[in-house]
């Protein structure tokens, strides 16, 4: 990860952010020698295809030693993520979690 430090930034926000944006690379901003903000690339969205996300679920769970192995996902959580929905992956990340802290408290 690279850094930079508040007041460089300030002078090359530009400049940071083509650099982010093309080499996907995060940057983490200090000041006062302290990490303070850190600069993401914003990922793509995504459709999620659910026939798609169980073989690729299914396919990685045989590959698994026989007690790591679990069965398919949660169905309500399937349904979640097969909805055909058009989301970035931090919205479908915030789904399941929301749906974990319902579920599991």
């Amino acid at each position: 990860m690279r850094t930079i430090t508040a007041l460089k930034l300030r002078n090359r926000l530009g400049e940071v952010l083509d650099q982010v944006r093309f080499t996907k690379t995060p940057v983490l901003v200090y000041k006062n020698a302290k990490p303070v903000a850190r600069i993401l690339p914003v990922r793509q969205s995504k459709r999620v295809d659910k026939e798609q996300f169980l073989k690729e679920y299914r396919e990685l769970m045989a590959k698994l030693p026989k007690k790591y192995q679990v069965g398919d996902p949660d169905p309500d959580l399937m349904e979640i993520l097969g909805s055909g929905a058009q989301v970035s992956l931090e919205e479908e990340e915030e789904v399941i979690y929301q749906y974990l802290k319902e579920k599991h408290g």
